[in-house]
């Protein structure tokens, strides 16, 4: 038998790293295509946190809602750090949120 301890070593730290549960944050969540994106993510056996301005719960439990607000720095900071406290990492970031800029007035 040929015993490698480098082999070993990648081959136990690659399974420890799949056996771990990759965190997914998606902005825009509370709706549409970022509530579908959540959703998908969610099944596909993602940590997921979605985001919308009015945080709350997300709509069938599948995913954890976070307060976020894009147009705000102290927001997406705020928002960051609460993910980071929890989870320590984000390994996936889907930025689906977006704000509407009125056309100036003719």
């Amino acid at each position: 038998m040929n015993f490698n301890p480098l082999t070993t070593h990648l081959s136990t730290r690659n399974n420890t790293m799949t056996l771990q549960k990759k965190i997914a944050l998606v902005t825009g969540a509370s709706s549409g295509i970022g509530e579908a994106t959540a959703q998908q993510l969610a099944q596909a056996g993602y940590q997921v946190y979605g985001t919308s301005r009015r945080g709350g719960t997300a709509k069938g439990g599948s995913f954890a809602m976070l307060p976020l607000d894009v147009t705000s720095d102290a927001s997406v900071d705020a928002a960051v750090q609460q993910l980071m406290k929890r989870e320590g990492r984000i390994d996936l970031l889907v930025n689906n949120a977006g704000f509407g800029v009125a056309p100036a007035a003719a």
